[in-house]
């Protein structure tokens, strides 16, 4: 409903990893590359830094990128902490 765009990259050599909603997720998913050394860009969409701010979730969701280098092991990485694919 609310993901019908692309994710658009915020500079050129990210990639797009996965979208999420919900703070806990977030943090996890931060924890989880920060630990594994895999640099990432997050970025809300829409209205979503007021939402996350206000009411703890965005329907809108948050993007994560990742360098192309380290996107599979950042795939793996989430799939098997959080099984998100």
């Amino acid at each position: 409903m609310f993901h019908e765009k692309e994710p658009v990259a915020p500079i050129p050599e990210a990639t797009f990893l996965t979208t999420v909603t919900d703070n806990i997720t977030i943090g996890l998913i931060e924890g989880i590359l920060k630990e594994n050394h895999i640099p990432f860009l997050k970025q809300s969409r829409g209205s979503g830094d007021y939402l996350q701010i206000v009411c703890g979730a965005s329907p809108f969701g948050t993007d994560f990128f990742v360098r192309h280098e380290h996107l599979q092991q950042a795939k793996e990485l989430l799939n098997v902490y959080l099984n998100i694919q």
